[in-house]
């Protein structure tokens, strides 16, 4: 029996496994040798081109900004890789996963999304976390019209002003680690109550750590 995306939701805490699909060699997120290359003719390109999976058979699909031009080819780009191991629709395998953490990482291109920081300005954190909460909602609803069923957020990482890359500093939801836990997990349930799985990141971690 086809096993549903609500399934998925309840069942799928984390999904580890991951086949990332360039738009070009410069901007690669896997790194295929030769005989590799070989094997995945028929490679996609921003037009649509059906991919050929043999030998691969992914469980998951990860777009990045420079795979997705709009709603209308994002769309067509899923249909096809859906298709090429013979599923359709949402929860159909190989599902597809794009990073949308708002602020600059925003490839479903939502309208003034704000960034983690910008959520976790403020001190009420009952506001911040009904904030995080909506904007998750949002962020899902709008991945499953582009046919994405899996966000790559939200961000768990704590920033650490002595010690983080200061380019982090706008992705994380703060210095304190309760709050960046309580607001990221706000956001998470904002992102499953429309209907998306939600995976958190980074491991091992990009910001602060504590022996």
């Amino acid at each position: 029996m086809r096993t549903t995306l609500r399934a998925l939701l309840a069942a799928i805490p984390l999904l580890a496994c991951a086949l990332a699909f360039p738009a070009q060699a410069a901007d690669r997120a896997l790194i295929l040798n030769d005989q590799e290359q070989a094997l995945m003719r028929d490679v996609l390109d921003a037009a649509g081109t059906k991919w050929n999976f043999l030998p691969f058979k992914p469980g998951l699909v990860v777009l990045r900004e420079s795979n997705l031009q709009g709603k209308e080819q994002a769309q067509k780009l899923i249909a096809a890789i859906k298709a090429a191991e013979g599923g359709d629709g949402l929860d159909a395998w190989p599902l597809v996963a794009v990073s949308q953490e708002g602020g600059t990482d925003n490839p479903l291109k939502i309208a003034d999304a704000p960034s983690a920081k910008d959520i976790a300005a403020g001190k009420d954190m009952d506001k911040k976390a009904s904030q995080a909460k909506d904007l998750g909602i949002t962020f899902g609803a709008e991945a499953r019209a582009w046919g994405v069923s899996v966000l790559l957020a939200p961000r768990l990482d704590v920033f650490d002003p002595a010690s983080s890359d200061p380019p982090l500093e706008a992705r994380s939801y703060g210095t304190d680690a309760q709050d960046a836990a309580d607001l990221a997990n706000a956001f998470q349930n904002g992102v499953r109550e429309a209907g998306v799985i939600a995976v958190g990141k980074h491991f091992p971690g990009l910001g602060k750590a504590v022996k």
